[in-house]
């Protein structure tokens, strides 16, 4: 097959629509997906890894032959109970099931040691449903939790394609079709899910296994908030884990210096973790704390490369006066969909770039300053791309001067704007690139942490101090107590 040939059929076979395929009303670009009548999205990290935790630790810490085994033991106790309804394989389902089908479905699962010893973690989890019944199984934890099993199991199950997912979901598909709660058409495909993985051509049933399982985990799901507590409990008891980005050069003289921004830096993570409340996605939080970290990058970067007199430093200057107008605004409407609208749009930005990029037909023709890559991670961050729609308008149909007028900043606008408007606008997906990193911890679910040094980017002069020193009254008005001000030196990082 020749380079031409393999190209066209990778972008016939790419898992994302194209540019052409959204349907375009006014300014928003609404991909394929999000026309569809009636859709249920479903997150597999957010909601359904942790209700299947227990298939996740057997596929994960025993070998596979021996974890399918059990799994079909489980399947075969759903022949038994074919009276009890639409109940799943999941921890709440499991937990809703009548006390006979209940303990025998948890029998099987802990029937062999190994397994007992594979799902010895899940006693640590206070709010664990059914837990009495897995602790007369499992045995009353008498130590501190190891969180490595868990951690590993977590890592190699993250991505709902991955072997161990497939399995998972195999199992839960599996029981509802053993149980007599779904039948498939054909006697085949019948013996597909019967006999996997051994029967049928995998790179199709596989697929069918998780859309199957998908759909009827939409359509009969049993709710008790259990995957909100394992995240929440997830972090706060376990730290997060991520690299330190390369240090910076001294500044030279700018109002403040490179060692003050770095120690105001590490203060503000600090009060940025002390008010996280969630793994989940937090607009809210993570703008405020990003749009923050993103001015203090812009800032220290012009300082440590001297750049106070340069044209770097008036559009740094630019960017900071539209964070801080940006931000005033957001908190002065303090309305949960303007908070995920502003994200919403940064993501979609991203999507856009990557789109058109990823469509060119000559690879010379792709830029060298950004990665592909990084574009299309953005896009696919918080869900699917397919379900990202892209807004090629502003993301709050106004513009800056009106939003300056609203927060009572117009002041600041007028000083600022004319002569800086040149520079990009920082929305939240140049928030995200610049002053975030992810979490490597794997029960954190990926989330954001902000990055002590910024990526190559910061700068500062004494207008953008007394922009920033604003911004952090507003970090503390949403998250207090946060006094701490450039303007005032920073000698000693605060313990939030």
């Amino acid at each position: 097959m020749s380079g031409k040939q393999a190209k066209k059929k990778r972008k016939q076979n790419r898992p994302y629509s194209r540019l052409e395929q959204h349907a375009r009303s006014g300014t928003t670009l609404t991909p394929p997906w999000l026309t569809l009548p009636n859709l249920q999205k479903t997150s597999w990290i957010n909601d359904r890894l942790p209700e299947l935790l227990w298939a996740v630790l057997l596929a994960t810490q025993m070998e596979r032959k021996a974890a399918l085994e059990i799994f079909r033991s489980v399947a075969r106790v759903g022949v038994d109970y074919r009276g009890i309804g639409k109940i799943p394989i999941t921890l709440s389902g499991i937990a809703s099931m009548p006390q006979a089908a209940r303990d025998a479905i948890i029998g099987a699962i802990t029937a062999d040691p190994t397994s007992r010893a594979a799902l010895k973690c899940l006693t640590a989890f206070k709010d664990l449903p059914a837990r009495e019944a897995w602790l007369a199984r499992l045995g009353v934890p008498n130590s501190p939790i190891d969180w490595m099993p868990l951690m590993s199991g977590v890592a190699r199950t993250l991505h709902h394609q991955s072997q161990e997912s497939t399995d998972c979901q195999w199992v839960s598909l599996y029981f509802r079709i053993a149980s007599g709660q779904f039948k498939l058409p054909t006697d085949e495909l019948n013996r597909q899910i019967a006999d996997y993985p051994d029967f049928g051509d995998q790179r199709m049933v596989r697929p069918s296994i998780r859309a199957n399982e998908v759909t009827l985990d939409n359509n009969y799901r049993i709710e008790t908030g259990w995957s909100g507590r394992f995240w929440e409990q997830c972090l706060r008891e376990t730290p997060c884990q991520f690299s330190l980005g390369p240090s910076t050069p001294a500044s030279s003289e700018a109002g403040t210096t490179v060692e003050n921004v770095d120690k105001l830096v590490d203060c503000l993570a600090k009060h940025a973790g002390s008010s996280l409340r969630t793994t989940g996605v937090d607009p809210k939080h993570d703008t405020i704390f990003g749009t923050a970290f993103y001015c203090l990058g812009i800032l220290r970067e012009l300082i440590g490369f001297c750049a106070n007199g340069a044209i770097l430093a008036r559009m740094g200057l630019r960017t900071v006066l539209e964070c801080y107008v940006t931000l005033a605004y957001l908190m002065k409407k303090n309305d949960e969909a303007l908070w995920r609208s502003f994200r919403v749009y940064g993501a979609g930005q991203g999507k856009l770039a990557f789109l058109k990029i990823d469509e060119s037909e000559e690879l010379s023709e792709h830029p060298v300053y950004v990665s592909v890559d990084t574009l299309n991670a953005l896009a696919n961050e918080d869900q699917w791309q397919e379900f990202l729609p892209i807004d090629v308008g502003d993301w709050e149909k106004s513009d800056l001067r009106k939003r300056s007028e609203f927060a009572g900043v117009k002041a600041d606008y007028d000083r600022y704007y004319s002569w800086t408007s040149a520079y990009a606008h920082g929305n939240w997906g140049a928030v995200r690139t610049t002053v975030f990193t992810t979490c490597l911890n794997p029960v954190h679910r990926l989330h954001r942490i902000p990055l002590l040094h910024v990526r190559q980017l910061g700068a500062a002069i004494p207008d953008m101090i007394h922009l920033v020193d604003k911004i952090l009254a507003l970090v503390d008005s949403a998250y207090p107590t946060f006094e701490t001000k450039l303007s005032m030196g920073v000698s000693e990082p605060i313990s939030n």
